[in-house]
């Protein structure tokens, strides 16, 4: 009877610690923080040692953005985005994926976005098995139209090397660099985040005349206001 004892807590002890939750080890997640219309915009995280303490780094193509206001408690993880009023309280998942709330500071309410990440996942979107058949790499004349109608013109400038895509969009006010994605069939997506904005592109390409793009910004709900027409520029 106390074999069979000692061999229960044995078998319980090695289980317990199978469900341990590692968080000590660098990794990379896929990102994604919901809207409330259910949109997922997605970016990449990962974390490294450097120097005996946990650097995690938000990708958005080449840029790398360092946080290290970093934080772990047991199966918790804090860390504040540098330049903005903005954070993330997330736990550690037992299979390494990280489930919490990215908190942003705004100028009225704070907004609470759900956010789950993916554990040893480096792609933004989902992969393409093949080449798309289209290739938007160059620049392109851009002509936004606002809710009231007016248009503003800016310049987008792509580089596309099989499905992958990265790109600007320069306009007189703001850019929106660092934008990282996909092309897909005749489909295409974009996002970016950087602890304050927050974009998703989608769009839809009518090669080589026109496509058109779906901008989500910063905010949290409301339905996307602005499409995007794209002439090739001669």
């Amino acid at each position: 009877m106390k074999k069979q004892i000692l061999l229960f807590i044995t078998l319980l002890s090695f289980v317990f610690t199978k469900a341990q939750v590692v968080v000590n080890s660098d990794n990379s997640w896929r990102v994604t923080l919901e809207r409330k219309d259910g949109k997922l915009v997605p970016f990449i995280l990962e974390r490294r040692t450097e120097k005996g303490k946990s650097i995690l780094y938000v990708i958005n193509a080449e840029e790398r953005i360092p946080i290290t206001m970093v934080k772990i408690n047991g199966d918790s993880m804090f860390f504040s985005m540098p330049a903005f009023e903005s954070s993330f309280r997330v736990k550690f998942q037992t299979n390494g994926d990280l489930v919490g709330t990215y908190i942003k500071g705004t100028s009225g309410k704070t907004q609470y976005w759900p956010m789950h990440a993916s554990t040893n996942t480096k792609n933004r979107f989902d992969e393409v098995p093949a080449d798309s058949k289209n290739n938007i790499s160059g620049k392109w004349d851009v002509s936004i139209t606002r809710a009231n109608g007016t248009i503003r013109k800016a310049l987008a400038v792509f580089e596309q090397k099989g499905n992958k895509l990265t790109g600007s969009f320069l306009t007189p006010a703001a850019d929106y660099r660092y934008l990282e994605g996909i092309v897909k069939d005749d489909s295409l997506f974009l996002s970016g985040f950087d602890g304050d904005n927050i974009h998703l592109f989608e769009g839809q390409i009518k090669f080589p005349e026109v496509f058109f793009i779906m901008v989500i910004r910063r905010k949290k709900h409301g339905r996307p206001k602005k499409i995007i027409l794209l002439p090739f520029l001669k």
